[in-house]
């Protein structure tokens, strides 16, 4: 990997090179109306942002917060933090009024940037949140001219300039503090690993809350100067007319959208794609039935990728069927360094599960304000993940679920993820998630929650007897519950918590 951010001081004096080095190049394109940014332009705006920052009295360290959805303002201003080390907050859009006073309270927000959409939300915030911004406004607030560059000299690759939370699948998000040396090794090694270069245009679907729109697609594109399409949500009925037009050769999304996208029509796929190289996927668990049903039916590679909020990316499967392993997160890229280890720190050997540790310039330092929280999985420079996974003998990793959701039966430990997997292989299965429930006996028995194929009814003995057939009596569920919807977080990933919390009440 090229360290091509190492020579520089600051985010400023890097973004400012690269900016100069592909100036008349587009840079950040809004896909549904075609306006186009150069290079040269982005820089520019980003330095008018940095300063109308500092002029309504944020500076190094400060918190401020944004709630909308994709467009171009959003990253001028994430770009303007990096540049000014004050702390970019992205909101969700659904987060609700008081969720909002929660976040600004927890993280001493002052100052909300919103879109359109939620104007009638923060209508009611004033009290917690004093200045309140539509974002659209930003061309007519920034000042005309640029600022002198000494409003950058304090500023290292060190400081943070963006402060997302916690996917929340254990309780309280946590503040996930991102510095500039993070976000270019993420975006650099990714640019390296993929091949990606000038010419490869990519396209952000997934919401500016969600790290992977900027860690996946922007980040990667600016370090090759290529243009990124960035567009407000993920349209489903235009997805595959938006990838020709644009020439798309690369777009990240999560599960859920190869599944809208699977049980949607045949619309779209008649168009011209040799562009597109691949689709990337993470977030959350590609079952292996969707990602070879995906490509069979759209003739489109799919790569699965693995990381985390603190440390993204950190593995890549191989989009080509021949090279990768199925189920697999894949091998290691080279920003972070991997070991699996037992509880007491120790590498495990090969084929043995243990919990992934990582390290790497990709890799936070800790979260924000939360010593102790940080203490407890950040330690000696390493970042303990809390997921559990193996190496195989061609360095292939598989991910085995949560510590925290470690299923013990009589002893005997159980790996939701799996469970799960097996039931994905069962007649009229289309979700399923496992969790461990308070037994008499065996201390934890296990549980499993299954959504039904649309239009199916599932016989519950059936399933259990085919997961008879997998898996040894310990792993096998005892019970199968049907749900119409498995709870998920934005991103995706199963809430167990809340299926263990829904058992325990209607038990």
């Amino acid at each position: 990997m090229s360290d091509t951010w190492n020579g520089y001081k600051n985010f400023d004096e890097f973004f400012t090179a690269q900016c100069a080095k592909f100036a008349a190049s587009p840079c950040l394109t809004e896909g549904e109306t075609g306006k186009s940014y150069s290079y040269a332009e982005m820089d520019a705006w980003v330095d008018r942002t940095a300063a109308y920052l500092v002029s309504l009295g944020l500076t190094k360290g400060d918190r401020f917060a944004t709630l909308t959805r994709n467009c171009p303002e959003f990253f001028f201003l994430y770009l303007a933090s990096l540049k000014l080390g004050t702390l970019i907050v992205p909101l969700a859009v659904d987060i609700p009024a008081e969720g909002i006073r929660r976040m600004a309270e927890r993280f001493g927000i002052c100052t909300l940037f919103f879109g359109g959409e939620s104007e009638a939300l923060v209508a009611g915030l004033g009290d917690t949140i004093p200045t309140l911004i539509p974002i659209r406004s930003l061309a007519e607030k920034v000042p005309a001219d640029r600022p002198d560059k000494s409003l950058f000299q304090n500023i290292t690759m060190d400081d943070a300039g963006s402060l997302y939370s916690s996917s929340g699948t254990t309780g309280v998000p946590k503040g996930i503090p991102h510095t500039a040396r993070n976000l270019l090794a993420a975006g650099r090694s990714l640019a390296d690993v993929y091949g990606f270069g000038p010419t490869d245009t990519q396209m952000g679907v997934l919401p500016c809350y969600h790290t992977a729109l900027a860690m996946y697609g922007f980040w990667p594109s600016v370090m090759v100067g290529s243009n990124f399409v960035l567009f407000e949500r993920f349209h489903r009925t235009r997805f595959w007319q938006d990838l020709a037009h644009y020439k798309i050769a690369f777009v990240e999304v999560v599960p859920t959208i190869l599944t809208i996208l699977l049980n949607a029509s045949e619309e779209g796929i008649e168009y011209d794609l040799k562009s597109l190289r691949f689709i990337g996927c993470g977030s959350a668990p590609l079952p292996v039935n969707l990602h070879h049903a995906f490509e069979d039916k759209f003739k489109v590679q799919v790569a699965n990728q693995y990381g985390l909020s603190e440390a993204a990316p950190t593995h890549l499967n191989p989009p080509e069927r021949a090279k990768r392993k199925d189920g697999s997160i894949g091998r290691p890229i080279s920003v972070c360094e991997v070991k699996v280890v037992s509880e007491s720190g120790e590498e495990v050997k090969t084929g043995e599960t243990g919990e992934l540790i990582m390290r790497g310039d990709n890799v936070i330092k800790g979260y924000y304000e939360l010593p102790a929280e940080s203490s407890a999985v950040f330690r000696d420079g390493w970042f303990w993940t809390g997921d559990l996974g193996y190496k195989d003998a061609d360095g292939f990793y598989f991910l085995a679920g949560r510590r925290k959701e470690m299923i013990s039966r009589g002893g005997q430990k159980v790996y939701p993820n799996e469970v799960d997997n097996i039931l994905l292989g069962a007649v009229g299965v289309k979700e399923a998630a496992t969790i461990g429930v308070p037994d008499p006996v065996y201390g934890e028995e296990v549980v499993s929650y299954v959504t039904p194929v649309d239009g199916t009814t599932p016989d519950e003995g059936a399933i259990l007897a085919y997961c008879a057939t997998l898996l040894p009596k310990y792993k096998c569920p005892k019970k199968i519950i049907f749900i119409d919807e498995i709870p998920k977080t934005p991103s995706g990933k199963i809430m167990r918590r809340v299926l263990a919390e829904k058992y325990a009440k209607e038990k």
